[in-house]
């Protein structure tokens, strides 16, 4: 009895050792996230843009709304930032604020910070979890955004897969 637990104990290390990062086409473990975006900013919380590299490398969109008072400047906001990836499409929850250059409201160019709270995915990324946050520069004058996404996602925990006696 003992000797076998023993052997169970060394198969199942190795099993955690070779699985892949995608178990049954969905993704497991914990994925760190350091990558650069670029895209099309419209005021007053919305951007379209792409991600160059990373396991989140695609397009991103991000549907925000205003939650500050006119005139104050950072401008908070509220919204759902979507990445679409050729594996599937990760979905977020997002609050962030936006900060003009100079504190004056009125000029168009500043920094932003965005807060992501991942809810869930398709494809590879069904079940995932997660935060990102998701920092750069705004020009409202030529409508660009750029900056860095960090962070971590969790793919889907692999133990509900399982049936043991």
């Amino acid at each position: 009895m003992i000797r076998r637990n023993q052997y169970r104990l060394q198969f199942e290390e190795l099993e955690q050792r070779a699985v892949p990062a995608v178990l049954g086409g969905h993704l497991t473990g914990h994925h760190a996230i350091n990558t650069t975006f670029s895209g099309t900013f419209t005021p007053p919380a919305t951007v379209q843009g792409t991600i160059g590299s990373s396991l989140l490398r695609g397009t991103v969109s991000l549907n925000g709304h205003i939650t500050s008072l006119p005139g104050f400047d950072p401008v908070t906001f509220a919204g759902t930032l979507t990445i679409h990836t050729k594996q599937g499409n990760v979905f977020t929850d997002n609050t962030g604020s936006v900060s003009s250059l100079h504190g004056i409201p009125t000029i168009p160019t500043g920094t932003f910070t965005d807060n992501a709270v991942i809810t869930g995915g398709t494809g590879k990324f069904k079940g995932v979890t997660g935060q990102l946050t998701i920092t750069g520069n705004y020009n409202a004058l030529t409508s660009s955004a750029n900056g860095t996404i960090t962070g971590t996602i969790n793919g889907a925990s692999g133990h509900h897969h399982h049936h043991h006696p």
